[in-house]
């Protein structure tokens, strides 16, 4: 199980094409994109998805498959934009916040971040790598506390993941509860046996 976002599902526009309203030229566009983006050719979809947006077509989700296709080449400043158009039209939307959260997470603009993950509810299980990225924020932060629920959230969802134990010892020492974090180590370790003897550092 992975604490980053998915890949959406291979979009059925692929496989019916006449569902997608807009002028020819914006229907093939917008179709190639998307095989482009199925077959893993991130950079080659969002010029094809670019050109279909601006030939007029009409399918909002557009804006959410471009917008995992530069999460996938990095661009987090292009992939906030996307995301940000969409949660204009459904701001209460817990994937479009998880993703542009995301996004502001990697470059570096955590109190957006944060406002991005926290608006999430905390039942919505397809967003639980939030806690991860808060737990990070966090302590960073300095703000232990938060930090501390934040990984115990995270252990619940992802308890055989190494970097998780790793953050959660590193919270749990700068709570002075050492013992509790020697714990939580050894659990990476066994795990991940690779991690015996390194240096404990935050794992993002």
């Amino acid at each position: 199980m992975s604490t980053e976002p998915e890949a959406a599902e291979t979009p059925a526009i692929v496989r019916e094409s006449k569902s997608i309203k807009g002028t020819p030229e914006a229907k093939q566009a917008y179709i190639e994109g998307l095989r482009r983006y199925r077959d893993g050719d991130a950079q080659s979809a969002i010029s094809y998805l670019t050109t279909a947006i601006n030939v007029g077509i009409d399918d909002f989700d557009i804006l959410y498959y471009r917008g995992m296709c530069y999460l996938d080449i990095e661009d987090w400043e292009h992939a906030s934009d996307d995301f940000t158009v969409l949660l204009r039209m459904d701001p209460k939307n817990a994937d479009y916040l998880f993703h542009r959260g995301f996004a502001e997470y990697k470059n570096k603009k955590y109190a957006q971040a944060i406002l991005d993950f926290t608006a999430i509810p905390d039942d919505e299980s397809e967003c639980s790598g939030r806690w991860h990225y808060m737990g990070i924020l966090f302590y960073k932060m300095g703000e232990y506390d938060r930090a501390f629920d934040c990984y115990e959230r995270a252990l619940r969802e992802f308890p055989t993941v190494p970097k998780i134990w790793i953050n959660s010892g590193l919270v749990l020492n700068a709570l002075n509860l050492h013992e509790r974090a020697e714990m939580a180590f050894t659990a990476a370790e066994k795990l991940d046996p690779r991690l015996k003897g390194k240096k404990r550092e935050l794992q993002e």
